[in-house]
């Protein structure tokens, strides 16, 4: 079992969410706390090029979740939760 830890820039985001759509964060939080089972979800895509090493995505309706993965400690870091259309800019 991976234990789930939230960055502050991640923490931040989700309560952004919070805010806006209650409902879709909730479904977000549910597809995080599934990170403690599987790591890496049938769908998630390993991220190349991102300034983050060794990052994964998971797709959350229009959501991404980036996060990173310890085998070694059996934990995963949530890094940023945001919106497809600001993943790009």
């Amino acid at each position: 079992m991976y234990q789930v830890f939230l960055s502050q820039r991640a923490n931040r985001d989700l309560s952004s969410v919070y805010r806006t759509d209650r409902k879709i964060a909730e479904t977000i939080d549910k597809c995080i706390m599934a990170l403690t089972s599987e790591p890496r979800p049938r769908g998630c895509k390993k991220l190349d090029g991102y300034e983050i090493k060794d990052a994964y995505r998971i797709r959350i309706r229009h959501y991404r979740v980036i996060y990173t993965v310890d085998d070694a400690n059996k934990r995963v870091e949530i890094e940023v939760v945001q919106r497809r259309s600001d993943d790009y800019r």
